[in-house]
């Protein structure tokens, strides 16, 4: 992006704008009739009923408000049908979540390949996922939502298995950094 100010021009860099977007925490949220994780990589499957699954990716930035943040905005909106098929939130008609860790979500096409330099390190993704879980839990039990809230394991391959009445499939990034973009007078 390029604009002239005062017969001077002006050039924003747009990488900087680039990795401010890539901050913070991505859910992808998908509805679902059913769902099974395969949490040890073998044998051992957890699965849910109808409600939701979400797949959790920790960038760069990522904090335990923008957690606690994502985790209101998902149970409080309208992302979920109820037997007529009206929108209503999980927290009004209550069901499963699954919620899997899923770095891939995080990365960054350059050219052929797939980068995912703006991950956070394992040892915060893992503190914060397991806030996250926790707080999704503590609000089922405050809020009394009917269902269950069942996790995978940060940093273990997982096999996921889900079957959905229509790709009914929501994205949601949360952020709390701020940007000052930086200049270059020419």
């Amino acid at each position: 992006y390029q604009r002239r100010v005062r017969g001077t021009k002006t050039i924003f860099i747009l990488n900087a704008l680039s990795n401010f977007l890539m901050t913070g925490i991505i859910v992808i949220v998908q509805n679902v009739d059913k769902a099974s994780l395969l949490v040890d990589n073998k044998d051992q499957w957890i699965d849910i009923g109808k409600g939701l699954v979400l797949l959790l990716c920790f960038l760069k930035g990522a904090t335990l408000e923008a957690a606690s943040k994502a985790v209101n905005s998902i149970l409080s909106s309208s992302v979920y049908y109820d037997e007529t098929g009206k929108k209503t939130s999980i927290l009004n008609l209550g069901g499963d979540i699954l919620i899997v860790p899923q770095a891939s979500i995080g990365g960054k096409i350059k050219g052929k390949a797939i980068q995912y330099h703006n991950l956070i390190n394992k040892e915060e993704g893992e503190k914060l996922y397991s806030d996250m879980v926790a707080l999704f839990q503590k609000n089922f039990e405050d809020h009394k939502i009917k269902g269950k809230v069942l996790h995978g394991v940060y940093g273990n391959r997982q096999g996921l298995k889900f079957e959905s009445s229509g790709p009914n499939t929501h994205y949601f990034a949360v952020s709390y950094t701020h940007l000052t973009l930086p200049t270059k007078r020419i």
